[in-house]
């Protein structure tokens, strides 16, 4: 909501795999925004009619208290009355909530008498609520979910006590369609059934590469190769066109960026001794990148270059060439085509061939909005009837492709930042690119590399590696079973809580508020600081969470618990993307003399306040670290 907000005024279309919250389908508000995945509503009704179909005419429910599972559960329960689906209870849940907040809620459930669960919740939440199932013995229920957490394969794994067994649900279908894969090995379809792509394979573009080689008459030509299965296998496929078409290779060399100095001075030297003056290139942008500073170093000046698409219409990879070392080069570019009669191939296609269920019909109707009309076409040996299925609905459903720049989203953003576009990226990860400063118009849908540490732990420790953050904080990490080769040059939250907690009982402030981002990091660190914060006699006034892309009310409902405090302290376990919203709010109200103690993630906080927080941090917010 919150992108689709900033960008829609610019009118460029933001398309989503996950958003499903009802209200993006107001086309007022959100006339630029698109999806793949069907809104709560339909899904409401799809588990409303699922519930129907197995007779379960007396359920309960449980949903994230949020705007996914308030819109979600909401329509739920509209359409459960009209099927006559009776509802005895529907329970708010977020993993934030206090224990006896939680307590309430296990009771609720304890003394009901339906035995049918709907939950409309993430996985994280209901990863916290198996193990409080467990230990209130509360087992033995029949669960229906949402896409959410229905096909997730680690809360399947988690779920030990079999809390979630026989739980039936949506799941997101797992076709890929890929712009920008390349590699000739996924044109296997007994390996890969599922998958499609738009842009030719490496065996297509090797021909490509070889047939334009040989139209300017280069018979005698090097070539650089991404060390990896899409510079060998691409390469591979080169070697062997050009030998068909009388190419001569006088060297293939492999190259990463991450290779060793010695590495790459053999590199260097080779290509300084060959003769051919000719360099076929597959390699990607950031390789290539690495590679202009030792080509100038060394000279290596005035080849012909002949490109992949990964990197030959790069406009970054071109600004940042100051030497013309790749001035002239040619190649292969990805076109941006309309596939003719696509649209009207896609809004052809029948989602369902049999019709031996009377389920599914219902449910394709409930989850597309569609009406089916059964139609008898022509008699079969003279036994049975041939029958089809055809779908009527609105004339709004429209089929659209798009791709993304094969560009670094820093270079996207360092480029067309100042002209004020959007860019939202799906895959960048990069921290530094939460600096709004820098990338005013940078937006993205999936979490920073302090995030992802922790999923990557998991993996390494299955290879002995051994996993060095400097950022990653949570205690949970420091778990050696679980994650046996991780390790950090920060404290975590932990050792951390407890610091902050001495640091204010060490300046006598036994009357504090608190706040964390609501996320991992911050829930997590602020349970432990209020933990230690008890065992040193300091008392908790408040403690709220709050996230940047929060609506406003629930910001002015943080701001308000402030204002309306005694306390003048305030424990921050908040990021630094975080506290500026709350910043912003907080000068508008006038709202100062505050004492700030701030976690280690605020330690960036030299450089506020930004001009619209004027009034809050300026007037000594004090931040201790």
């Amino acid at each position: 909501m919150a992108i689709a907000n900033s960008i829609g005024p610019f009118s460029v279309p933001i398309i989503s795999h996950y958003a499903t919250c009802e209200c993006l389908s107001d086309k007022k508000k959100y006339p630029s925004f698109l999806r793949t995945i069907p809104s709560d509503y339909y899904q409401s009704r799809a588990l409303a009619e699922m519930v129907k179909h197995f007779g379960w005419t007396w359920v309960g429910a449980i949903r994230k208290d949020d705007d996914y599972g308030n819109s979600g559960m909401a329509a739920f329960t509209e359409i459960a009355v009209q099927l006559g689906i009776c509802l005895e209870y529907s329970l708010p849940y977020s993993r934030t909530y206090s224990k006896d907040r939680v307590l309430r809620i296990i009771e609720q459930i304890k003394i009901s008498t339906s035995r049918v669960i709907v939950g409309f919740l993430d996985t994280w939440d209901l990863e916290s609520l198996l193990h409080i199932f467990f230990e209130h013995n509360i087992t033995g229920n029949q669960w229906v979910g949402t896409e959410a957490w229905i096909f997730d394969r680690e809360l399947a794994n988690l779920d030990k006590y079999n809390i979630l067994q026989g739980a039936i649900g949506l799941a997101i279908p797992k076709a890929k369609i890929s712009h920008y894969a390349t590699c000739e090995c996924l044109s296997d379809k007994k390996k890969y059934p599922s998958f499609l792509r738009t842009i030719p394979s490496d065996y297509y573009q090797s021909r490509a590469l070889a047939e334009m080689v040989k139209h300017f008459g280069w018979t005698w030509v090097g070539a650089i190769r991404r060390d990896d299965d899409y510079g060998n296998s691409g390469m591979a496929a080169f070697t062997e066109i050009a030998v068909q078409l009388g190419i001569c290779l006088e060297y293939s060399l492999p190259y990463f960026r991450t290779y060793s100095k010695d590495r790459v001075l053999r590199i260097i030297e080779q290509i300084k001794i060959s003769t051919s003056r000719v360099i076929v290139g597959f390699l990607d942008t950031w390789d290539l990148e690495s590679l202009l500073h030792i080509f100038f170093e060394h000279n290596i000046t005035g080849y012909q270059w002949v490109g992949t698409e990964a990197w030959i219409f790069d406009p970054e990879l071109a600004n940042l060439d100051k030497y013309n070392i790749l001035q002239g080069a040619i190649g292969l570019a990805i076109p941006k085509a309309k596939v003719t009669g696509l649209q009207d191939f896609i809004l052809d296609v029948k989602p369902l061939k049999s019709v031996g269920s009377a389920i599914f019909p219902e449910f394709w109707r409930a989850l597309f909005d569609c009406e089916y009309t059964m139609q008898n076409n022509s008699k079969v040996n003279g036994n049975g009837e041939n029958t089809s299925m055809s779908c009527s609905k609105p004339d709004t459903v429209q089929a659209i492709i798009g791709q993304t720049s094969s560009s670094p989203s820093i270079a996207i953003s360092a480029t067309v930042g100042p002209l004020h576009i959007p860019v939202v990226s799906h895959f960048a990860t990069c921290a530094c690119l939460s600096d709004k400063k820098k990338y005013p118009s940078f937006f993205r849908t999936v979490s920073s590399d302090y995030y992802q540490s922790r999923a990557l732990a998991k993996l390494v420790r299955h290879f002995g590696w051994t996993w060095v953050s400097h950022f990653a904080t949570c205690a949970c990490l420091s778990d050696r079973r679980k994650y046996p080769s991780f390790f950090r040059t920060v404290p975590n939250d932990y050792y951390q809580s407890r610091a902050l907690a001495k640091l204010v009982q060490y300046f006598g402030w036994t009357w504090v508020g608190a706040l964390c981002s609501d996320n991992d990091y911050g829930n997590n660190g602020i349970n432990e600081f209020i933990i230690a914060a008890k065992e040193e006699g300091i008392c908790v006034e408040y403690t709220k969470a709050f996230f940047r892309t929060d609506p406003r009310e629930k910001i002015l409902k943080v701001v308000e618990v402030i204002k309306s405090s005694t306390s003048k302290v305030i424990v921050a376990f908040v990021a630094y993307s975080d506290i500026g919203v709350l910043l912003k709010e907080m000068a508008l109200q006038n709202m100062t003399g505050f004492q700030w103690i701030g976690s280690a993630s605020l330690r960036v906080q030299s450089k506020l306040p930004p001009r619209h927080q004027e009034g809050c941090a300026e007037r000594k917010a004090n931040l201790l670290f």
